[in-house]
């Protein structure tokens, strides 16, 4: 469900279970405001699947350039939570 639109942007990176960005192409840590540390969708991708299950998240890294807003809602963890999710 990810719109291809953001698909083909050099703006992924992978994360741990603590969602410590990850750069998916050394594996190293990464930057949120290093584009260098980025990579792309197939490479957030291929090192997540190529990790073992270590790195269970890929993300997209918004930058101030882009003409996007992104919400992110988690699981709900209650049905206050869910009832709010529903509304957005």
């Amino acid at each position: 469900m990810i719109p291809s639109e953001i698909v083909g942007l050099h703006q992924w990176v992978c994360a741990d279970t603590n969602k410590k960005p990850i750069n998916p192409r050394n594996g190293r840590l990464a930057s949120p405001t290093d584009k260098r540390t980025w990579g792309t969708y197939e490479q957030a991708v291929s090192f997540r699947d190529n990790s073992k299950g270590f790195l269970p998240h890929i993300g997209f890294v918004l930058c101030k350039e882009d003409p996007y807003c992104i919400i992110d809602l988690d699981t709900p963890k209650d049905a206050e939570q869910e009832a709010r999710h529903g509304k957005i």
